[in-house]
């Protein structure tokens, strides 16, 4: 894919690419200009092409390509030349989510380079790992939950298609300046209650233990990666750290929201609990889930 980024141009000089806008375990993703239709896209490249991996990518490439919601990143064509394979979607101006709520110092945390900047001390019956550093400032709790409203809104719609992420993270989710939020990347995406082809893809530290231990993938593992990232939005850190045996032993307790930070709303930390259970049968459904973030009745 180098060659490809140096010329410039892929699909027969169809599209050119303007910039990069970031890299993952499948492929790279670049802001590009299509000729054809005046207009700019985000282009995906594939770093492998080959054998199960790209017919599991074409499958589900035709299985979402005509799944539109405001809140699930638009999907363009799936394009073959030379042998290679890419794949355009709608480029999405935005920022990751961790960025929006909590500030740029917000997007490292847990990295180990910054010191807090919220001033947050954990409580005295707080969880064993909550002497991770906090980083970023306290997000407006009205802004969190209508972002995570917007992402459950989302996955609803995306789980109703029968199809489940594995990959939710906060750098797979952008925020628009109107506010938008959008779910990215659907490269890992299955069936949902799909047996484990890739059962540690994905990012280790929003992994449900299901898939930890290789079992099927439901629903309730993207709920999972829902409830990490809320916890991370609300506190400024990660609930669990360290080796996939580490964080497998660890996930069966995990810590309160409000043991790390105090002021945490009582109905958010209660969420991010029932998201993180444990047991998979026991976290909220999407109705549930739609209903705990103040969604009326009936919305989309």
């Amino acid at each position: 894919m180098e060659a490809l980024s140096e010329a410039g141009l892929l699909g027969s000089g169809r599209f050119r690419l303007l910039r990069r806008l970031g890299a993952g375990g499948m492929g790279v993703v670049y802001e590009a200009l299509d000729r054809e239709h005046n207009a700019r896209v985000a282009l995906k490249t594939l770093h492998e092409t080959k054998g199960e991996l790209l017919l599991h990518l074409k499958n589900e490439f035709r299985a979402l390509e005509d799944l539109h919601h405001p809140n699930l990143v638009g999907l363009g064509e799936l394009i073959a030349e030379g042998g290679r394979w890419f794949f355009t979607m709608e480029l999405v101006d935005g920022v990751d989510l961790m960025t929006s709520l909590r500030g740029a110092a917000g997007a490292l945390a847990n990295t180990g380079g910054l010191e807090s900047t919220a001033a947050i001390q954990p409580t005295p019956d707080a969880h064993p790992t909550a002497a991770l550093r906090v980083v970023g400032t306290r997000p407006d709790a009205g802004r969190v939950r209508s972002v995570f409203l917007q992402l459950a809104r989302g996955l609803v719609a995306l789980h109703a298609a029968g199809r489940v992420h594995r990959d939710i993270k906060p750098s797979n989710v952008l925020i628009t300046p109107e506010e938008r939020a959008v779910l990215l990347d659907f490269g890992l995406a299955t069936e949902l209650d799909a047996k484990p082809d890739l059962p540690r893809a994905g990012t280790l530290d929003y992994m449900a233990p299901e898939r930890l231990s290789g079992e099927p993938v439901g629903a309730a593992a993207d709920w999972y990666s829902l409830g990490v990232m809320l916890f991370q939005a609300l506190t400024g850190r990660l609930p669990f750290c360290g080796s996939s045996a580490d964080v497998l032993g660890d996930r069966a307790t995990p810590p309160a929201a409000s043991s790390v930070d105090p002021l945490v709303p009582a109905d958010l930390a209660a969420l991010c609990a029932a998201l993180m259970a444990s047991d998979a049968a026991a976290r909220p459904s999407g109705a549930d889930v739609l209903g705990l973030l103040g969604a009326t009745e009936g919305a989309a």
